[in-house]
């Protein structure tokens, strides 16, 4: 009888992130003619080297490693693990893998900073309402927004901009559900908390009537607002 041959297809077959700093994988290697059992080795990175640490033996060619000492499996992590097919004869060549290990995600998502803004909001028909102090040139003047995360662009109508004296920076072609019309680009201003935001882009378009809050201002700016419509509120935290 002869040392068995080196096992093939060694892979990953499950791999359970527990926490930041924990994983359970689990591998395995197609059987192997001849074989009593199994060793598994691991080394933690990508390098592989010759006396890599011996983990345990098996009678069948899959085993579960990680997340009990010492043998805890770092998420995010390049893992190199090898396995050889084992007789009374000996050893075979080892085959040889390198693992990369998801990095964990956090259920609740990104941990936010206190909001820096909120402001109160209100309920009408179908749409949710936010105002804002608005600032143009020469006057201000409060807005009643439909806070409208479907829009990407702020969208001011024509008696705003009139009582603002915003100017016009160029023709656009708006398109929407409704259909398309012609628009031009502006600008203001605003506060949010204690943050000023000057020369903010908007359009002005005098087929609409009502003013919308589009996603744009919260792309550029890196901003995420929270809305509660129970206690209708608006967060804003800065990512």
């Amino acid at each position: 009888m002869a040392a068995p041959g080196t096992p093939q297809n060694f892979r990953l077959t499950n791999v359970i992130v527990k926490d930041k700093n924990h994983a359970l994988i689990s591998v395995a290697c197609d059987p192997v003619t001849g074989a009593t059992g199994y060793k598994w080795f691991h080394e933690f990175g990508n390098v592989y080297t010759p006396n890599m640490r011996f983990i345990t033996e098996t009678s069948a060619p899959e085993t579960g490693v990680g997340s009990t000492p010492p043998f805890i499996v770092t998420p995010g992590q390049p893992y190199t693990m090898a396995v050889e097919a084992v007789n009374i004869d000996g050893s075979s060549v080892p085959n040889v893998q390198v693992f990369n290990i998801p990095a964990y995600i956090d259920p609740k998502g990104p941990v936010l900073s206190a909001p820096f803004a909120e402001l109160q909001a209100s309920q009408s028909g179908d749409a949710f309402y936010v105002g804002l102090v608005i600032d143009g040139p020469t006057a201000s003047q409060e807005v009643q927004f439909v806070f409208d995360t479907g829009a990407f662009e702020m969208l001011l109508d024509a008696t705003t901009a009139k009582n603002l004296n915003l100017p016009n920076l160029g023709a656009i072609q708006v398109s929407g559900v409704g259909g398309a019309s012609t628009a031009y680009n502006s600008e203001v201003s605003f506060t949010l908390g204690n943050r000023e935001f000057k020369n903010v882009p908007c359009v002005v378009d005098s087929t609409f009537d009502q003013p919308l809050f589009g996603a744009r201002f919260w792309i550029t700016n890196k901003l995420a607002p929270l809305v509660d419509p129970v206690n209708n509120v608006i967060y804003f935290y800065q990512l």
